[in-house]
């Protein structure tokens, strides 16, 4: 499991700040695409909640997402998607 601090979710962070400094660029779009499909590639807790951890057979994201530090940054990015989706679909 990655920690709030981990390099992989400092990226992530660093591409939704990114965002909102660059809002009034050029390609918004295609920006917000960058992000979405950045973000596809770590687990969803809603997408994955049975999937188990990797490198475990018994831990599931779903119990790995219950942890409320995880929970909250899910709820950050989750409220950041749903800002960015408008914009990726005009690309």
């Amino acid at each position: 499991m990655r920690s709030a601090g981990s390099p992989s979710n400092t990226r992530l962070d660093s591409k939704r700040s990114g965002r909102a400094d660059q809002e009034n660029e050029a390609n918004l779009p295609k920006r917000a695409k960058e992000v979405l499909d950045f973000a596809r590639a770590y687990p969803d807790p809603e997408r994955d909640k049975s999937r188990p951890v990797k490198e475990s057979a018994r831990v599931t994201y779903g119990a790995a997402f219950n942890i409320a530090s995880l929970d909250n940054l899910y709820g950050q990015w989750k409220k950041t998607r749903e800002e960015l989706e408008p914009f990726a679909k005009l690309q």
